[in-house]
């Protein structure tokens, strides 16, 4: 049929009441029979990924029903029965539970947004900002999945984990909004958020250089072998598989998190390739190889620091402003000193188990 992904729906009710559904209803999966919905969603989640299709989850509506209509009491993302912050709490929660499913790639938050809805005004109705809410939270519930926004950046700031950066008044902003990934960040800054980003201690790090390398070197069966060119395969980039400014694809600042599904990898993390640069806790070494026998690189995905620090350390991934296709490339290796800071200067965060 040629599927390779599809948008998985909930309801909140579904995540807060997990009601039993009756035996019969499960005459084709009888080792589900006596459990909830959430065991449900868990096995089809397992099975699609199984077969390497791409999940994006979608909160339908508040109550388990049929959408949509403009009486349904579900044109909001909340009602009566299910709050703004019970909303957000079950994202949460799905993006928790799913957090080292590498196949679950996107988050919908919410089907067709109605009347009474607005887009702005007043704020128990203002759609934008509510997402901009939610989607931050789901963020720093699963931080690794995309590089940093700005809006998440902006949270750290405000809660005085991070500092501001410079070159703001340069930075552009999307036709889509501010929540595109935050660049003008030194390496610093980008330790400092990913720090902030995820609780307790050493949860929140900057990824490693060997890190990067699995995640965008894992191959079409994400199995490590071959290892590919690009994150999506051996194909050149195109204007469809990555934010950049190759041939008739000229960028002036990024685009919001995961636009170009087609770069996403085989361990489903998006924007390898393009986007922001992402600095990595690594110092700079004029080559890498994770081989133990090579220049002394890590071979068990620890960073490849010296004592003292070098001066400069390393970013991955090229950027929107990569007009090569050499800069798209797995093996792409940039440097910068670590209180530098540049357009295109992003971040991704990681999480130890």
């Amino acid at each position: 049929m040629g599927v390779d992904s599809v948008r998985l729906t909930y309801s909140d009710a579904m995540v807060r009441d997990e009601p039993i559904p009756a035996p019969e209803r499960l005459a084709a999966n009888p080792d589900l029979v006596g459990k909830g919905p959430l065991a449900a969603f868990d096995a089809v989640v397992e099975a699609l990924a199984a077969e390497g299709i791409l999940v994006i989850l979608n909160n339908h509506m508040s109550d388990a029903g049929w959408c949509c209509s403009e009486t349904d009491g579900n044109g909001l993302w909340y009602n009566e029965r299910f709050s703004e912050a019970d909303w957000i709490a079950d994202w949460v929660k799905l993006a928790g539970r799913y957090r080292h499913v590498p196949k679950v790639v996107g988050a919908d938050l919410r089907t067709e947004p109605r009347r009474p809805a607005t887009w702005g005004g007043a704020a128990e109705t203002d759609w934008p900002s509510a997402a901009e809410r939610c989607g931050s939270a789901i963020l720093a519930a699963n931080p690794d999945r995309t590089e940093v926004t700005i809006p998440q950046y902006r949270a750290c700031e405000a809660a005085g984990a991070c500092g501001p950066r410079a070159g703001i008044p340069q930075e552009p902003v999307d036709r889509w909004g501010d929540g595109v990934p935050a660049q003008w960040m030194t390496w610093e800054q980008a330790r400092a958020f990913c720090a902030f980003a995820a609780a307790g201690p050493d949860r929140g790090r900057l990824c490693t250089e060997a890190e990067w390398e699995w995640a965008a070197r894992s191959g079409p069966a994400g199995d490590g072998t071959p290892a590919p060119a690009y994150p999506w395969g051996e194909a050149a980039p195109a204007c469809g598989t990555a934010v950049w400014s190759g041939p008739g694809c000229v960028r002036e600042g990024p685009e919001p998190p995961c636009s170009r599904p087609a770069s996403t990898g085989a361990r489903g993390v998006c924007d390898l390739a393009g986007n922001a640069l992402e600095w990595v806790e690594d110092d700079w070494h004029p080559s890498y190889d994770w081989h133990p026998s090579y220049d002394g690189a890590p071979a068990n995905g620890t960073a490849r620091i010296g004592a003292p620090r070098a001066e400069k350390r390393v970013l991955r991934g090229g950027s929107y402003a990569h007009d090569f296709a050499d800069g798209l490339r797995c093996a792409y290796r940039d440097r910068a000193n670590a209180g530098d800071a540049a357009a295109m200067f992003g971040a991704r965060c990681c999480a130890s188990p």
